[in-house]
Parts: C-alpha cells; sequence; structure tokens
C-alpha cells in the first residue's frame, strides 16, 4: 500500500467546490525531510505542466515567505502567463528560477533587459534574492488567495 494518498492539484474551478474541500491538503508534507523535498519537487512539476497546458490551479502554500500577502497553508490559485506583458514589478509569480532550475511561487523584484532578453529578479519578502529567470521559465501568477476552509464544521 502507499504511504501517501495520490498526489492531487485542484483546478480553480474544483477549489471552488465545497466537495473537494475533504481533499485539500498539503500532500508534500513528510517527517523525513528528503520525502518531503521528493514529494515538492513532484508537485512542481505538475503545477508547472497545467499551467503550461493552459490551466489554472490552486494549491496550499507551503512557507511564510511571503507573508504578508500569502499565509503558510493559504490556497493559492495561479493563472497561466503567456505574455511578458502579464508579469511586473510586485505580481507572485510560480517559477524556476535560475541558476538552478528551483521552483518558487515568489515575489518579483525587478523586471528589466539585459542583452535584449527580459529578466526578473525573484525572492521573497523578508529581503532575500533567491536568483532570476526569464519569460521562459515563469509559468503562472498569482491571481487570488483564500484561507483554509474548516470542513469539520460544516458536517
Amino acid at each position: 500500500m502507499p504511504d501517501r494518498p495520490v498526489p492531487f492539484l485542484l483546478t480553480a474551478e474544483e477549489a471552488k467546490n465545497p466537495r473537494y474541500a475533504a481533499q485539500d491538503f498539503d500532500w508534500t508534507l513528510h517527517i523525513d525531510p528528503e520525502i518531503e523535498l521528493r514529494r515538492r519537487l513532484e508537485r512542481n512539476y505538475m503545477i508547472r505542466g497545467s499551467l503550461r497546458r493552459g490551466q489554472t490551479i490552486s494549491y496550499r502554500s507551503g512557507g511564510w515567505s511571503l507573508y504578508p500577502r500569502v499565509h503558510a497553508n493559504d490556497l493559492c490559485t495561479f493563472k497561466p502567463v503567456t505574455s511578458i506583458s502579464e508579469v511586473g514589478k510586485g505580481d507572485i509569480v510560480f517559477c524556476e528560477v535560475q541558476p538552478g532550475n528551483r521552483f518558487f511561487g515568489h515575489l518579483v523584484w525587478a523586471k528589466y533587459k539585459l542583452n535584449g532578453e527580459w529578466r526578473f529578479d525573484i525572492g521573497n519578502y523578508k529581503g532575500y534574492l533567491n536568483g532570476w529567470c526569464s519569460m521562459e521559465h515563469i509559468y503562472g501568477k498569482l491571481i487570488d488567495v483564500s484561507k483554509l476552509i474548516d470542513v469539520s464544521r460544516r458536517m
């Protein structure tokens, strides 16, 4: 038997539907840090794939790096990004930060041209710059943040 639930992402439509509330949890969490990292990478590839296919998706945030705009365990909804004009300084994007192809839902600190190519500096609200990415590494833009629904009160 598997030791965890099947990997699960919500489309934006499913995130609004109460019948999915019981399935809406962060399945990447695990006591073993190596397993958790592997699960997060798997989830990030799922998110990237969905956004590349043009799907708006929702998933639970995993930390406090975007506080006060996003709290840990908030339901974050990202829409696909297809144009440079859709991304600007202050936006929160789902991207692969360079160097190292590390996935983040993080803040765009700056947007600028370097050698004729648009670049974006990516970081958190605590003042830490994680790296940069080009347009080809930006997959989605945050469009909605919702708090956890308490399903125990709906029974």
